[in-house]
């Protein structure tokens, strides 16, 4: 198996740039394993679908507002040196030791150098620190700084780069799945938010089970597999 062997094409006006509204009249396709047969539907009509032996795992994670933009500066710039202003993705806590240190993905990234200093919105301020793979780098802010409330007052929902356009206020809801609660994701568990509140209902009324776990989605989906080989391409870890 190669990576080229999923290669197909994908005209740019068949991407959606908006939701479907309401959320559960997107298009789904079903395979019934018994038969091979194939189904046109609509996520709506999934109810009909599950049997009250079924079991439907719901990923309860909540989508930050990761996207930033801050203001780059060099310690050791000459006083005429003018700073550059660059984007900012908050991946996740760099470690256990709290949310004082994070990974970023900035762009453009290239001549960002340990010891720089990044300021934000509302004078909140970081210091890079080292490059680590897949294009990361280690952001350090005092103790206390509050990243969390800081990324959900003054940061931007983090789209998926093929929708090209800039996020709006209606994205900080439609970019949430309708049972969200655990803030900490930097891109939505996107077949989840499909569902609306009256469909599971629905699926509790055929007692079918509704469970729900918390899992991150991080910054591993938005890294290309570069390999032909798919076995060598290094997933980083959710959270």
């Amino acid at each position: 198996m190669r990576t080229s062997d999923f290669d197909y094409e994908l005209p740019p006006e068949l991407i959606a740039r908006e939701p479907a509204r309401p959320r559960d009249f997107s298009r789904m396709m079903v395979l019934n394993r018994r038969t091979g047969a194939w189904i046109d539907s609509r996520f709506r009509d999934l109810p009909e679908f599950l049997e009250p032996s079924d079991v439907l795992v719901l990923n309860d994670t909540r989508v930050i507002r990761a996207r930033t933009y801050g203001r780059l500066e060099r310690p050791s710039a000459r006083p005429n040196e003018t700073t550059r202003e660059i984007e900012v993705l908050f991946a996740g806590p760099a470690g256990p030791a709290g949310l004082d240190i994070w990974e970023v993905l900035c762009r453009p990234g290239r001549r960002i150098r340990a010891g720089d200093r990044v300021i934000f919105e509302g004078e909140v301020q970081g210091i890079f620190g080292e490059l680590r793979e897949h294009g990361l780098r280690v952001l350090r802010f005092r103790p206390g700084s509050s990243i969390e409330d800081f990324l959900e007052a003054h940061g931007h929902v983090p789209l998926p780069p093929y929708i090209e356009r800039e996020d709006t206020a209606a994205d900080g809801e439609e970019y949430q799945t309708v049972y969200a609660k655990t803030r900490g994701a930097v891109a939505a568990p996107t077949a989840g938010l499909h569902f609306t509140a009256p469909m599971l209902d629905r699926i509790r009324a055929r007692g079918i089970e509704i469970l729900q776990i918390t899992l991150h989605v991080g910054i591993g989906t938005f890294i290309p597999v570069r390999s032909e080989d798919p076995a060598r391409h290094v997933l980083k870890p959710e959270r």
